[in-house]
């Protein structure tokens, strides 16, 4: 059988057949210097390996990426993000409306990201709670690594929004509207000449009352109108709920209401009694305009309608809707009860109800220059 225990002196036989004798401490030291070299150089070796892996694993799209993420949307910047993706407010929203809209969307929520299929793992979506509000892609950069990796940069971004607020405004034709800034033009009426005014006759420096319809869409946030009257005057808009609409009125004259009650009063019962026979021209030209049509009608009153009684009277009074056309021109409607009295007999009422145009003389005095019967 084989000693196994004789296998070292083989070794040694072996170095002194080299070396001519047996090992000295020289041989001993230059192997281990020997050793401790490759041990060295292989480590060396080693780790500019581990380096070339780690530095491949760096410049990996992966990691652009999440960098990318990182400094932009895991905590948003959006006036920063709006400046990269050329993001502008349009229409009848401001670049703060803007900012303020995305703010809100991603206020309080997970922000997240994930690759967009099909686009090679170049393109990114963020998303907030689930919901998308952005995306990003990369690109190669003109930078290399030290081995000649290459990297990668942000390329473009894109954030994405719906503007879900529309507003319905309907007002006298001659009155202007605003949103959130903006003078409503042509191009957002969406209808002209509505009307319930079913005069017949409009006299000369008058207008029949209609309305212009605007409908504005597409905003971010709600915003309430301003109209503006025919003397750029702010004036109360109306929500009515069942039309989804702000609404405006022509508005009433409450200074010339209350200037001109009386005169007009006085006027129409002037006219009431005149028609009776019981009142002079010389009393109508104190209130109606000499030459007029109304007036000449009123002269030339055939008496058809003239009632033997012995005394009359007036009551319910009322003038209201004073409205002013211009500064020469306005409208009222007043309305009377004439009485007249019989001996031995009932009382007999007549109501009158009249539509007064009156318009400045050269003198400056308003004066009545036409009369309609409202029916």
């Amino acid at each position: 059988m084989t000693n196994k225990n004789k296998s070292p002196n083989k070794i040694i036989i072996a170095v002194q057949s080299v070396f001519g004798s047996a090992p000295s401490l020289i041989f001993y030291a230059g192997l281990c210097i020997f050793i401790a070299v490759a041990i060295f150089f292989v480590g060396r070796t080693m780790n500019k390996v581990e380096n070339v892996l780690n530095e491949y694993e760096n410049s990996l799209p992966k990691y652009a990426v999440e960098s990318i993420f990182e400094e932009y949307f895991a905590n948003p910047d959006f006036d920063r993000l709006m400046l990269l993706a050329d993001c502008k407010a349009e229409g009848f929203n401001t670049n703060e409306d803007l900012k303020r809209h995305f703010e809100e969307r991603v206020n309080g929520k997970k922000i997240t990201w994930v690759y967009v299929a099909g686009s090679d793992k170049t393109k990114i979506n963020v998303k907030a709670d689930g919901e998308k509000f952005a995306q990003y892609s990369i690109k190669t950069s003109s930078n290399v690594t030290e081995n000649g990796f290459a990297t990668y940069e942000l390329d473009t971004v894109r954030l994405y929004y719906k503007a879900p607020y529309s507003v319905k405004i309907k007002i006298p034709f001659n009155y202007s509207v605003s949103v959130n800034g903006v003078v409503l033009g042509e191009e957002y009426k969406t209808a002209t000449g509505i009307t319930s005014d079913l005069r017949d006759t409009i006299p000369e420096g008058t207008y029949k009352f209609s309305y212009d319809e605007y409908t504005v869409e597409d905003m971010l946030f709600e915003h309430t109108p301003i109209a503006y009257n025919s003397k750029n005057e702010k004036t109360e808009l109306v929500y009515d709920e069942e039309s989804k609409t702000f609404c405006a009125d022509f508005a009433y004259d409450e200074a010339l209401k209350n200037e001109y009650s009386d005169f007009v009063i006085d006027g129409v019962e002037v006219y009431a009694s005149r028609i009776q026979n019981a009142a002079t021209m010389s009393q109508v030209r104190e209130y109606f305009e000499i030459g007029t049509e109304t007036y000449e009608r009123i002269k030339d009153n055939p008496g058809s309608f003239v009632w033997d009684y012995d005394s009359c009277e007036f009551e319910n009074q009322s003038a209201a809707s004073f409205y002013s056309y211009d500064e020469n021109t306005f409208s009222c409607i007043v309305k009377i009860t004439q009485v007249m009295h019989w001996t031995n007999k009932e009382d007999y009422r007549e109501n009158v109800n009249v539509t007064l145009y009156l318009r400045k003389g050269d003198d400056g005095e308003f004066m009545i220059y036409d009369l309609i019967t409202n029916l």
